[in-house]
């Protein structure tokens, strides 16, 4: 499952087209975060609805914060949505 701009515009009650380019940034940085925090390659096939979930409540987050720190500021929410797929290293 990808993220469809469609889906994540009526997630965040969009009706215009002028951020378009915006979210697709913010659709990629949530991947990399997500991946980063992980330690894991975010699966852009066949993704789990709960890391699709995590994307959405990320992209919102970092949407409405632009212009502050936002990546600063996961939402708790967003972090137990990705934990599951954690990769422990010893």
């Amino acid at each position: 499952m990808t993220i469809a701009l469609d889906d994540l515009k009526a997630h965040l009650n969009l009706d215009h087209d002028e951020d378009d380019a915006l979210l697709y940034q913010k659709i990629a940085s949530a991947k990399a975060w997500i991946a980063s925090y992980t330690g894991a390659t975010y699966p852009d096939e066949n993704t789990p609805a709960d890391l699709v979930e995590a994307v959405l409540q990320l992209v919102t987050h970092l949407y409405e914060h632009r212009g502050e720190e936002a990546e600063a500021d996961v939402p708790a929410s967003v972090r137990s949505l990705v934990a599951p797929y954690y990769v422990w290293a010893f």
